[in-house]
């Protein structure tokens, strides 16, 4: 939410123009993602959510607390699945954003397809990491153990490996 992590070099800059979010000014879909941030921050100064520990917990600007095991910034969380394409520029931040809970003690399992989109696994045409990613995922959520195994699929010209259960 900060875009704390936008300088030279990182992936706010080297993906943008793989992701799909950079939009053009003035254009219908920019307004449009105006708009849900400022649906989400409300009438907070953008600026506040740099050190917002819930809007933003990958900001570099949030100091995580490391008084004690009940204080930490994801003390109780379940177990948690993480799904990010690395070639979406918010990509620094949901790596930040996953070691942090690591480092409080969540169990996260993560999904980085390496040239997947921003919320690539809502788009149909992104295959074969949407559908990798939902069986990855609902394998997870099952509790079951993940395996590669290969899947003949007629929409698409050639074999893809797709995960499944043992």
């Amino acid at each position: 939410m900060s875009f704390s992590r936008s300088e030279i070099g990182s992936s706010h800059f080297l993906n943008s123009e793989s992701d799909i979010f950079e939009l053009p000014r003035n254009t219908p879909a920019h307004t449009i993602g105006t708009a849900a941030i400022g649906a989400y921050i409300g009438e907070m100064d953008p600026e506040e959510t740099k050190y917002n520990r819930y809007l933003s917990p990958a900001s570099k600007f949030v100091i995580p607390p490391d008084i004690d095991e009940d204080t930490k910034l994801f003390s109780g969380f379940p177990r948690s699945y993480i799904m990010g394409g690395g070639a979406e520029f918010l990509f620094d931040d949901i790596v930040a954003l996953t070691e942090r809970m690591q480092d409080d003690g969540v169990d996260v399992t993560t999904d980085f397809p390496p040239d997947a989109v921003h919320a690539y696994p809502i788009f149909g045409w992104h295959e074969p990491e949407r559908t990798e990613s939902f069986t990855k995922c609902a394998a997870w959520l099952d509790g079951r153990r993940i395996i590669s195994v290969v899947v003949e699929q007629p929409h698409i010209m050639e074999s893809q490996k797709i995960a499944s259960e043992i």
